[in-house]
C-alpha cells in the first residue's frame, strides 16, 4: 500500500525543513513546491517528489490552475503552506480546492493575524499589553506629531508583511532613531494606510508557539532569543524556556477570541529595564525557530496532521528546558558583522568570538545544543547550508584579492558577452542586484529611481539581494557615504531576490561576476535583461562589494556606480 502524499509548499528553509522531516518521519510521501528551486533543503532525503508552479503576481489564474491540476492529480491528504506568500493566494482562492484539506488558519484567525493593526485590536480588547502606537489613513500625521505622542526610536511596520498584488515582495519593519528619519520614511510610503507606527524600546525577544483546536491550546512551547539578527529581524540562537504563565494566559486569551485551530507562534518582547512584555506579532503559521521546539519535544507538524487529518489530540507534552538552537546562516552573518566592528579592537572582538564559540561547543558536546538544519538521519540540507556559508566567506575574501574576483568575472563575462547588450527603451521593471542587499543595490536603485523619475516615470525599479536573510539595515558607514551622494539609505532594510521576482523583471543589474555566478546556480535567467552596471563605466569592470571596509572604500563605489548610472540612464531615455 503506496504512503498517503503530503504537499509542503514555503521558502523558509528552517521551518521548510522541519516540517518535511517531521512529515517523512511519519511515513508519508511528501511532494514540495518551492519558492528557491536552489534551496539547501531540497536536498532532504525525505522529499518524495518536487514541483514547479508559475509565479503568482505574473498570472494568478495561471498559477490558480496549476494548483488545482496538482491536487487533482495526487490527492493530498494535506497540504501544508509554511509562510505567508503560501497562505495568501492559497486563501485568496480558497473556493477552488475543492476537498482538499488545506492547513490554512481559520477565517476569524485569518483575519486577527494577518494583519497587525488587527491584532493590536484584538490585544487590546483581551487586556493583553501592545506598544503604544496607531495605524495611518491615507495622510498620516507629520513626524513632530508622532515624536510627541510615542517618543523615539518608533517602529514604522506594514499591516501586512505581504499583498497579494505584490506577493514576490515583502515590506520590512524599520526602526527610525531620529525625527528626519522618521520624516524620510514617511515621505517615502507608497500607501500610508497600510502603516502603522509603534513605540520601540530594546528588550529581549520571547516567543510562545502553541497548537490549537477551536480556540483551545493543545501544546504550548516558549523560547527565548539569545541572539536576534537585528531589532526587526529574527533570532540567530535560542533557548527553550519554561511557560512564563503571564505570557500562556495571554496567548490563550488570543487564541480563544481568534477561534484558532492549527499553529501559531506569538511574539513578544520584554523589556528588561521594567520586566513588562508586550506583544509584537502572531504568526499563524509555522515559524523560523520551529526545530527548537520540535528537538526539545514538541513536534508540531506531526501533531497539525494528526489533529486535521486524524482527528486525533494528544496529551500535553512537558518539553526540555535549557535546549539551544542556532541558525548557521544568520548566526554565521551576525559573526562576521562582530569581526567587521571596527569600534571594539580585534582582540576584544576576537575574544568575545572566541568566548561565544567555546560555550557553544561545550553544548554542543552535551547534547545541549543543535543547527536548525541538522538531522542525523538527514545531513545533506546541513551540509548544503555550510556549502552556501563557505561560498559565501570565500567571496568575501576573493574581494580583498584582486586578481581573483577580476577573473571571476571575466570568465562569467566570457560566456555571457553574446548575450548581454545595452537596456533598452522597452524596459518597464527594471531589478538591481547584489550579495546582501545592503550596500551596493539599495545606493544604485534609489539614485536610478530618483534620476528617472522626470524621464521614465514609467519605469519600476526594485532592489533585492542573493542572501536570504531580510530586514537587515544598512551599515552606519553606508548611510553616511550614501548622504553624501544625496541618497538616504537611513531606513532601508534588506530583501532576498525570490525567484519570481528575477523572472518578472524586464531587465536586472548586477555589479560582479559572483552575482552572475548565482544567478546561474539558482538557474535563473542569466540572459540579454542581465547587465553588468560596471560595463557602463568609462573602463568596465566589477564593482566589489564594500561591505566591511572603510568610508574611502564606500565613498569610491558609490562614485564609480552614480558614474555607471548616469550612462544607463542615459541608455534609457532612447
Amino acid at each position: 500500500m503506496e504512503p498517503d502524499k503530503v504537499l509542503v509548499l514555503g521558502d523558509d528553509s528552517r521551518a521548510f525543513l522541519a516540517v518535511v522531516r517531521s512529515l517523512g518521519r511519519r511515513g508519508l510521501a511528501v511532494h514540495v513546491c518551492p519558492f528557491d528551486h536552489a534551496a539547501f533543503a531540497l536536498r532532504s532525503r525525505h522529499i518524495a517528489a518536487i514541483h514547479r508552479l508559475p509565479p503568482y503576481n505574473l498570472d494568478p489564474a495561471a498559477w490558480v490552475e496549476a494548483v488545482r491540476t496538482l491536487f487533482d492529480q495526487h490527492r493530498f491528504a494535506l497540504v501544508v503552506p509554511c509562510d505567508d506568500r503560501s497562505i495568501l493566494p492559497l486563501q485568496r482562492h480558497r473556493e477552488a480546492w475543492g476537498g482538499t484539506r488545506i492547513a490554512l488558519p481559520n477565517e476569524a484567525a485569518f483575519a486577527a493575524f494577518f494583519d497587525k493593526q488587527a491584532t493590536r485590536e484584538l490585544a487590546a480588547g483581551t487586556g493583553v499589553p501592545v506598544a503604544p502606537g496607531e495605524a495611518f489613513g491615507a495622510a498620516p500625521p507629520d513626524a513632530s506629531t508622532l515624536v510627541k505622542r510615542y517618543g523615539l526610536p518608533l517602529a514604522l511596520k506594514p499591516r501586512h508583511s505581504f499583498e497579494l498584488d505584490q506577493i514576490a515582495s515583502r515590506r520590512s519593519v524599520s526602526i527610525l532613531h531620529t525625527e528626519a528619519a522618521l520624516a524620510a520614511a514617511l515621505a517615502a510610503l507608497d500607501r500610508p494606510e497600510l502603516y502603522l507606527v509603534e513605540g520601540f524600546f530594546e528588550g529581549s525577544g520571547v516567543g510562545v508557539s502553541i497548537l490549537a483546536a477551536e480556540g483551545e491550546i493543545l501544546q504550548a512551547f516558549q523560547h527565548h532569543r539569545v541572539f536576534e539578527s537585528g531589532p526587526t529581524g529574527g533570532s540567530t540562537y535560542r533557548v527553550s524556556a519554561a511557560l512564563d504563565p503571564a505570557l500562556e494566559q495571554a496567548t490563550a486569551a488570543l487564541a480563544r477570541a481568534a477561534a484558532l485551530h492549527g499553529v501559531a507562534m506569538f511574539e513578544f518582547r520584554r523589556n528588561m529595564a521594567t520586566g513588562q512584555f508586550v506583544l509584537l506579532e502572531v504568526n499563524a503559521r509555522f515559524w523560523g525557530s520551529l526545530p527548537l521546539a520540535i528537538a526539545a519535544g514538541i513536534d508540531f507538524p506531526a501533531q497539525l496532521y494528526d489533529l486535521l487529518v486524524e482527528g486525533r489530540r494528544h496529551p500535553r507534552i512537558r518539553y526540555r528546558v535549557g535546549q539551544y538552537a542556532r541558525s548557521l546562516g544568520n548566526d554565521a552573518y551576525r559573526v562576521v558583522g562582530a569581526l567587521s566592528d571596527h569600534a571594539t579592537s580585534l582582540p576584544a572582538r576576537l575574544a568575545r568570538v572566541g568566548g561565544e564559540f567555546a560555550t557553544g561547543l561545550g553544548r554542543m558536546l552535551l547534547g545541549r545544543e543543535l543547527h536548525d538544519t541538522f538531522a542525523g538521519d538527514d545531513l545533506r540540507p546541513w551540509l548544503g547550508e555550510w556549502g552556501e556559508i563557505g561560498t559565501w566567506i570565500a567571496g568575501g575574501a576573493t574581494r580583498r584579492v584582486p586578481l581573483l574576483p577580476r577573473l571571476a568575472a571575466a570568465r562569467h563575462r566570457r560566456a555571457l558577452a553574446a548575450q548581454l547588450r545595452p537596456i533598452e527603451g522597452r524596459v518597464r521593471r527594471l531589478l538591481v542586484l547584489c550579495f546582501g542587499n545592503i550596500c551596493r543595490s539599495p545606493f544604485a536603485a534609489a539614485l536610478l529611481a530618483e534620476r528617472l523619475r522626470e524621464t521614465r516615470p514609467d519605469i519600476l525599479v526594485t532592489q533585492a539581494g542573493f542572501l536570504p536573510k531580510e530586514g537587515r539595515p544598512s551599515p552606519p558607514t553606508a548611510i553616511e557615504e550614501a548622504a553624501g551622494f544625496g541618497i538616504d539609505l537611513s531606513a532601508h532594510r534588506s530583501r532576498f531576490a525570490h525567484d519570481a521576482e528575477v523572472v518578472a523583471a524586464d531587465a536586472i543589474l548586477v555589479f560582479d561576476g559572483h552575482n552572475l555566478a548565482e544567478l546561474a546556480r539558482r538557474g535563473l535567467p542569466a540572459d540579454a535583461r542581465v547587465v553588468m552596471l560596471g560595463d557602463f563605466a568609462a573602463q568596465p569592470g566589477d564593482i566589489e562589494d564594500p561591505y566591511g571596509g572603510p568610508a574611502a572604500t564606500f565613498h569610491e563605489t558609490y562614485g564609480r556606480i552614480a558614474a555607471c548610472i548616469d550612462a544607463v540612464v542615459d541608455t534609457l531615455r532612447r
